[in-house]
């Protein structure tokens, strides 16, 4: 039997989608795990809710975790008529392309593109933190208005995400878009994040669309040069939970099941596949690719704390010794006695857990 290949997944979602996955977290870690995957990213759609509990997860099991996001970029409502608060708002609650991808006659795509981002570095995670604010903020409650601009650095308040430095972009096209569409996307992907942050991702869920899909991916990238990835577009990490992922679809869209139809998904490829299934879709360079990519995404939860504002630490002095001297003084105020034995030791174990806890 052939070795089986390595393979990180790079776009998956966990139930903080709100009603477009059905698996949690810490299913998911620990489904990649025994799959014997490289890495798993959680790329919940326009949130980071997932991501602490696959970090406690991920951490327990030693697993290596790639914090994203999904984001679906729309057409800009200054330049489409609408309000800034207008139904051209991209409503992903009530409609969401991966529930509609594996379709016998697909909807059309929307005009602009779908991202999947992941985080290389810590300066990257800020980013991405960024563009959810703002393109949660811009939006009614439960929707979210992503656009070009923002990754084109023309947002007034944080020019800072122009090409989102920090972050990996992969352009997710769908089976319906034709070649032009996915060529722009492409191209522009291709601006603003560089030869070298650039991916094409494709999706494969043995639907009746995936042929054209891939000669589509694969005319863009011979144009552009950009590297195709393997990317497994998980909702559920086994295929048993296709039938709650059916009532979480139905939910979200207010009907029965049975009145559905199309809008559910076709099948149950859209969960954590084995290497063996994958290595009968993608090409290899394809699955090398991720792992590659899973390479350079090194950014841990595990880096966050809380830093002490450099303002009010004086220059040559560190927080924790800055600290020790205000705890002195204050206790000096407290106790103009003097500071007994039992104070003195209670101070120096609170000191002592503030270090050892980098607070």
């Amino acid at each position: 039997m052939p070795r089986l290949p390595g393979y990180a997944e790079l776009h998956c979602r966990s139930n903080f989608s709100f009603l477009s996955a059905a698996s949690q977290p810490e299913e998911l870690i620990a489904r990649a795990q025994a799959l014997r995957y490289a890495a798993l990213a959680i790329t919940d759609e326009c949130s980071l809710s997932g991501i602490v509990r696959a970090h406690v997860e991920a951490e327990r099991l030693k697993f290596p975790l790639i914090v994203g996001a999904e984001m679906q970029l729309s057409v800009d409502p200054k330049l489409a008529g609408a309000d800034n608060k207008g139904n051209k708002i991209n409503n992903n609650r009530n409609k969401t392309r991966g529930e509609v991808d594996d379709q016998t006659h697909p909807t059309p795509m929307p005009p602009e593109p779908r991202l999947v981002l992941l985080a290389e570095s810590r300066r990257g995670y800020g980013n991405l933190v960024r563009w959810i604010s703002v393109a949660r903020q811009r939006a009614p409650k439960g929707q979210y208005l992503a656009l070009r601009t923002d990754v084109e650095g023309k947002v007034p308040t944080a020019p800072m995400l122009a090409g989102l430095p920090g972050c990996l972009g992969l352009l997710v096209p769908g089976p319906g878009q034709p070649f032009e569409t996915v060529f722009a996307h492409a191209m522009w992907l291709k601006t603003w994040f560089g030869n070298d942050r650039a991916f094409i991702g494709v999706r494969l869920h043995s639907g009746p669309h995936d042929e054209r899909l891939l000669r589509v991916v694969q005319r863009v990238a011979g144009f552009t040069g950009l590297p195709v990835v393997a990317t497994g577009g998980a909702l559920m990490h086994v295929r048993s939970r296709k039938a709650l992922l059916d009532v979480l679809c139905a939910t979200r869209l207010k009907k029965t099941v049975a009145d559905c139809g199309l809008e559910l998904q076709a099948n149950a490829e859209c969960h954590l596949r084995s290497r063996f299934r994958l290595a009968q879709l993608y090409k290899p360079e394809w699955l090398d690719n991720t792992l590659a990519i899973a390479g350079r995404c090194r950014f841990s939860m595990a880096e966050l704390k809380y830093e002490y504002p450099r303002e009010i630490v004086p220059d040559g002095q560190t927080p924790a010794g800055w600290l020790r001297h205000l705890t002195q003084q204050g206790a000096v105020r407290r106790f103009p006695a003097g500071v007994t034995a039992e104070v003195a030791q209670k101070i120096e174990d609170e000191l002592a857990l503030i270090s050892r806890k980098e607070y």
